[in-house]
């Protein structure tokens, strides 16, 4: 766009639709049909493979909501094997950190992110050589994977803090949404991403690169 601002697909709108089950229901609980959506921001090609094939197994039918950018399919980093289809082989609601650099014991910092975000942190990472911070993919936000993402943050005895990062404005995206449930886990979760705004960019180019770069200096405190 001419602000240089991707256009958004409102997430926050449709996990607004989402009904009071996905509330009270875990991501390992046979009461997952009485959710009325499925909504997943999934990275990588496996992913949107088994999501789609998982739709099609399932032995109920429910809407599925899938947030799918287009720069993921020019992405070189946004790749899978033919093993990552393979029989075997599943969807993952959460995906933990699996770059070699990240060893659990030494990691004092979490960020949690779901979508194409992930690749900007991943990028600043390796350019700063910040192996004591952890990423973690959030790829399926309802119903949400609470036991899922409770395993994986439970590698990082360690970490003291943990964030949601995000592009969208505070007031947009799934923070609002991701809060309530990390609050009933009884997370303490800091936010990093844009303030509130009450249109979906700033409408500058120039603006919005500012922006983008304060998230990566908030996200790696440098």
């Amino acid at each position: 766009m001419s602000h240089s601002y991707m256009a958004s697909g409102k997430p926050e709108r449709f996990l607004q639709f989402v009904n009071s089950r996905a509330y009270e229901t875990s991501d390992n609980t046979p009461e997952l049909e009485s959710i009325n959506l499925s909504i997943v921001n999934v990275t990588t090609p496996a992913q949107y493979f088994h999501v789609l094939r998982r739709q099609q197994l399932r032995d109920f039918r429910k809407p599925l909501v899938v947030f799918a950018p287009k720069t993921l399919l020019r992405l070189a980093q946004a790749t899978s094997t033919l093993d990552d289809m393979a029989p075997g082989t599943t969807f993952h609601s959460v995906l933990g950190d699996d770059h070699t650099s990240i060893q659990p014991a030494s990691v004092r910092r979490v960020l949690l992110v779901s979508g194409k975000l992930y690749y900007d942190l991943v990028a600043q990472r390796a350019q700063h050589n910040r192996d004591d911070t952890a990423i973690v993919r959030v790829e399926e936000l309802a119903p949400f994977p609470a036991d899922a993402l409770q395993a994986e943050l439970a590698k990082y005895s360690n970490a003291n803090d943990i964030v949601w990062v995000q592009e969208e404005p505070a007031n947009q995206g799934a923070w609002a949404y991701v809060k309530v449930h990390l609050d009933k886990l009884g997370m303490l979760v800091r936010y990093i991403g844009r303030p509130s705004l009450p249109a979906t960019s700033q409408g500058l180019g120039k603006a919005n690169a500012k922006e983008a770069q304060e998230l990566m200096r908030q996200a790696w405190e440098i």
